[in-house]
């Protein structure tokens, strides 16, 4: 791990998150994702759904060879 920042994935920002170069995927943790950034994570059998407090969904995602991916653009930020 090089760095801890944020991330910023449709319309949330997600804090405390590690910068690991050369990682060629970005990974989330669910459980850290609902209890500190207080977002609701829906898993179906055809993908996800992210969603804040404000109730309005702001990332859906996807299931590809058994893993859930974002239909989002992330962009890093290293502290």
């Amino acid at each position: 791990i090089k760095g801890i920042g944020s991330v910023s994935v449709g319309g949330i920002t997600l804090n405390t998150v590690a910068y690991v170069p050369g990682l060629s995927v970005n990974m989330m943790s669910v459980h850290s994702a609902s209890r500190n950034g207080g977002l609701k994570i829906t898993f179906t059998s055809k993908g996800v759904k992210i969603v804040p407090k404000s109730g309005k969904p702001v990332v859906n995602g996807f299931i590809k060879n058994g893993l859930y991916l974002l239909n989002t653009n992330s962009r890093k930020e290293k502290s």
